[in-house]
């Protein structure tokens, strides 16, 4: 039931959900190179 759901969803939302997991993995990488330097 719910696999039917994510895979009448994937087509609207994949697009919008693939862009905030890529600002979210840039923003993740962008904070850990932050600590990084402030490490340093």
């Amino acid at each position: 039931m719910i696999q039917g759901w994510l895979i009448k969803m994937t087509p609207e939302m994949g697009a919008k959900t693939k862009e905030k997991v890529i600002d979210l993995l840039f923003f993740v990488k962008k904070s850990l190179q932050m600590e990084g330097f402030l490490h340093r």
